[in-house]
């Protein structure tokens, strides 16, 4: 548990050296986020490419949405 506000959950397929979205919660769009990616796609790439957490600050607004039935907002960090 990480008390985060927001996630999404990629699982590792080895034999294609690919990560598969899996699970979203509190995204405001998921189809926004991609559905696969590798170590070449962007923050999250570099982050699989160097095994270690990055963390963002002053997110751009455009970059993500987060979501409920009470609204939508964007996030301040992403970790």
């Amino acid at each position: 548990y990480n008390d985060v506000q927001v996630a999404a959950l990629y699982l590792s397929n080895p034999k294609a050296a690919t990560f598969h979205r899996v699970a979203t919660y509190c995204v405001a769009d998921p189809s926004s986020l991609l559905s696969q990616l590798d170590q070449h796609d962007g923050v999250l790439g570099q982050a699989i490419k160097e095994q270690r957490i990055l963390t963002l600050q002053d997110v751009p607004s455009e970059y993500l949405r987060v979501g409920s039935v009470m609204g939508q907002m964007r996030p301040k960090h992403l970790v």
